[in-house]
């Protein structure tokens, strides 16, 4: 898409911008004015999108520093991938799909994160002083005391939702078993690592 468009020398910033944009009338033509490099479409679409877009990623997230970073990671991705971009619905479906998306990876990023540390947190006695062990010889331990986790069932579900990140669902449906009980195995689970751990200061 090529805009032509007459300017008069003396025509302000402001009067080209609104000439452009007068020309790119839909969300099609902006993201094609986008695709060719057209820095004022794609102003044009951060200002049109930016507060839709942080609105749907701080309901998924309640936090708005990451709501703000995976809006700006949209953005940065629809310019740096622009041209490879194939956009099948419309570009405000796209936006909030894509920050439907990065939201959901941030999520299970967090989920992961909170697993290891509830994971680091039951191999040492709260209430004494911690002396840090070194990551080879813990892991060496963690799995000689999961291992000693006599119930198949129950270290079977600690490793799906521990070793392997995967929701209680997701383990509730390979071991046909109901999400209560999931979590009933993995509290079991739980119990018998900490009794395994506590020595270990």
């Amino acid at each position: 898409m090529t805009f032509s468009i007459r300017l008069h020398p003396r025509m302000s910033t402001s009067t080209v911008y609104a000439a452009v944009m007068k020309e790119i009338s839909t969300d099609t033509d902006l993201f094609n004015a986008c695709k060719e490099g057209n820095d004022l479409a794609y102003a044009r679409i951060f200002d049109e999108y930016h507060t839709l877009l942080l609105m749907k990623a701080y309901y998924m997230l309640r936090h708005e520093q990451e709501a703000e970073d995976i809006v700006q990671e949209v953005f940065i991705t629809l310019w740096d991938k622009k041209s490879s971009i194939q956009i099948n619905t419309s570009l405000k479906h796209y936006l909030l799909n894509a920050t439907r998306n990065k939201c959901i990876n941030r999520l299970k990023k967090l989920q992961r994160q909170q697993k290891d540390h509830d994971l680091y947190r039951y191999s040492k006695d709260a209430s004494t002083s911690f002396v840090p062990i070194e990551n080879e010889e813990l892991s060496h331990i963690l799995h000689t005391a999961i291992n000693e986790v006599t119930a198949p069932a129950s270290r079977k579900a600690f490793e799906l939702v521990y070793l392997e990140h995967k929701n209680h669902k997701e383990v509730a449906s390979e071991m046909n078993i109901t999400v209560g009980t999931v979590k009933l195995q993995v509290s079991k689970a739980l119990k018998t690592l900490r009794q395994k751990l506590l020595p270990i200061k």
